[in-house]
């Protein structure tokens, strides 16, 4: 019987050892927006216009850097294992500039902490950019609205909101990352020509 209590105890015991253990979890998978094609640019500018890209801002749900989803109408959620690098909205500043960049039309494109003087500003904000699991093939929406400033009056020169949907290649999280990549380029691309021709 004191044999058989003994080796209850010691069977307890070595339970909560286990359970006080390290718990393996599963690493967390981080994903970039970048653009990965070289552009050729022309060596001459079209017009003495300098323009300030501001750093992009983010409407609610979409400031972290948790990879939204949304798999019920209406319902946003994030992937557990699955992150951008950096918050969406950061990510696109870079490819936002080298677009317009590429257009070859502005004398020069620069972002914060330039502190100079500019004639132009583009204000932009991240609306969405989710994996919508609402198909049989998920889709990535990414909508950004974009403001042309005129920084000698402070007036808004042209405003406009661009939306992008690209089928995924597969549904799960990483799909959803190569989807993005295009999504923002096309999009950078559509809001450079915008900001062209608003400046124009």
């Amino acid at each position: 019987m004191v044999n058989g209590f003994k080796l209850l105890i010691i069977i307890f015991v070595a339970g909560a050892l286990v359970a006080c253990g390290p718990i393996a979890t599963r690493p967390m998978d981080t994903y970039t927006i970048s653009s990965l094609k070289k552009y050729v640019r022309a060596p001459r500018r079209t017009t003495k216009l300098t323009l300030l890209v501001s750093n992009p801002t983010a409407a609610p749900g979409y400031q972290t850097s948790a990879m939204i989803y949304m798999a019920t109408p209406f319902e946003l959620k994030s992937f557990a294992n699955n992150r951008w690098v950096a918050p969406p909205a950061q990510m696109l500043l870079p490819m936002f500039v080298r677009a317009l960049r590429n257009t070859s039309y502005f004398y020069a494109v620069v972002a914060p902490p330039f502190v100079g003087i500019t004639n132009l500003r583009l204000d932009t904000q991240l609306i969405k950019l989710q994996q919508e699991f609402l198909l049989p093939t998920s889709q990535l929406r990414l909508i950004v609205q974009a403001s042309l400033v005129s920084n000698v009056t402070n007036r808004i020169v042209a405003s406009r909101q661009f939306e992008v949907v690209i089928p995924t290649s597969e549904n799960n999280p990483y799909g959803g990352v190569l989807a993005a990549n295009k999504a923002a380029a096309t999009l950078s691309r559509k809001i450079a020509q915008f900001a062209v021709n608003a400046a124009r």
